[in-house]
């Protein structure tokens, strides 16, 4: 079964994204900071010249459809009783890829459906030993767009002048560590860099840095952030009357 059509980048992110994306919790550079307030007042548009602000993937559209693409060589390996992994264990793979990059509390019921869809097709085609229908294939090409381009776990504001030279790099986001002395991962992006390692390990994955962080964990967790950097607050609770200011410490 041909996977160009999964391959493919197709469509960008929408209107609705670009409207509900916020400043991911934790550094943030102020340029982005104050870029992204003026995007916002604008009613979530560029400026005709000057600064502009993209909506970054954390997990690129490139290396979603890359995990699509091994989950189908997986399901066609194990149709000829050739596959690496268990039904349980393909099934725990597809549904963490999937959390690791997309909430449904955050998406349209449309957007939910057509996912929820593309992973049980997966998890039934691998269970039953048998390849996709071209019907499946086709409506996972949907999933696959819905989920590159649509998911607000997965997208947020960047500059465009770094999200476009990082091409199909992942982007990922940073925080302080717990003694405030180092940088690592955010827990969402550090959620996808788990699942990233372990996917290359069990699918085979060629090895280059657009794709994994297995070389070298430590220099792909550690940011290049112009200084001084703001660090985003943490999404109030309910109920909470506290705040964090641009040094991370919180007050009343």
């Amino acid at each position: 079964m041909d996977n160009d059509g999964w391959g493919k980048r197709k469509g960008a992110p929408s209107r609705r994204v670009k409207n509900s994306m916020q400043l991911t919790q934790g550094f943030v550079s102020p340029t982005l900071k104050q870029d992204f307030d003026a995007f916002k007042k604008r009613g979530s548009k560029n400026p005709s010249g000057g600064s502009e602000v993209d909506a970054a993937h954390r997990t690129s559209d490139h290396r979603i459809r890359k995990n699509f693409i091994a989950f189908r060589t997986e399901i066609d390996d194990h149709h000829k009783k050739k596959g690496q992994r268990s039904s349980a264990d393909f099934k725990s793979d597809v549904e963490e890829f999937i959390n690791s990059t997309w909430d449904k509390k955050q998406q349209t019921k449309a957007h939910v459906e057509k996912v929820e869809m593309a992973s049980k097709a997966f998890i039934s085609a691998h269970s039953e030993q048998r390849r996709l229908t071209y019907a499946e294939a086709a409506k996972i090409g949907n999933a696959i767009k819905t989920l590159a381009n649509e998911s607000l776990k997965n997208i947020g504001p960047g500059e465009s002048h770094e999200n476009r030279s990082i091409g199909a790099r992942p982007d990922q986001r940073f925080m302080a560590s717990p003694g405030g002395k180092t940088a690592i991962n955010t827990p969402i992006s550090r959620q996808q860099r788990q699942f990233h390692e372990k996917l290359a390990l069990n699918y085979g994955l060629p090895q280059s840095p657009s794709l994994d962080y297995r070389n070298n964990p430590r220099s792909s967790s550690m940011p290049k952030l112009p200084l001084p950097v703001y660090h985003s607050p943490p999404p109030k609770k309910s109920g909470s009357s506290s705040t964090t200011n641009a040094n991370g410490k919180k007050g009343k």
